[in-house]
């Protein structure tokens, strides 16, 4: 009988598929770039590690459940031109990372045994990122 125990279980990236983000990059990005940016950055990270469609709808969820609070807070509770508009957002992306923290690692722990390798976000994260920062800064606007 052939005894496979020393053989990986967790089988490698599929061919043809993106390699996903690093953690630590996306919560610099979400913290940088805010909570629709930070939701936009996992949720297409999600796709990348195979989560499912679902888990990717509450991923994006989160993001603009963290808009949704920043223009509260700028419209209601900042008084106007307060600078604490932009560490709100700061704070909101963080924890917008924190939420969708647990469903990506597991993946990108098994994505890792398996032998796949992580891929630097500073090229289409970053643009992707910033557009998310416009398109939520001027939502901001809007609602306020």
């Amino acid at each position: 009988m052939h005894d496979d125990l020393l053989t990986p279980t967790i089988p490698p990236q599929r061919p043809g598929t993106t390699a996903p983000w690093s953690l630590e990059g996306q919560l610099l990005a979400s913290i940088l770039l805010g909570p629709l940016a930070a939701g936009v950055l996992a949720a297409i990270n999600g796709g990348r590690l195979g989560i499912r469609p679902l888990l990717r709808v509450a991923m994006l969820a989160a993001g603009l459940a963290g808009v949704a609070v920043r223009a509260v807070l700028t419209a209601s509770v900042l008084p106007d031109g307060n600078p604490s508009s932009r560490l709100a957002a700061n704070v909101l992306g963080g924890l917008v990372w924190l939420s969708v923290h647990r469903l990506l690692r597991a993946r990108l722990r098994a994505y890792a045994i398996g032998g796949g390798e992580t891929r630097s976000m500073w090229r289409d994260g970053v643009w992707i990122g910033l557009g998310c920062a416009v398109v939520e800064a001027i939502a901001v606007v809007v609602a306020t």
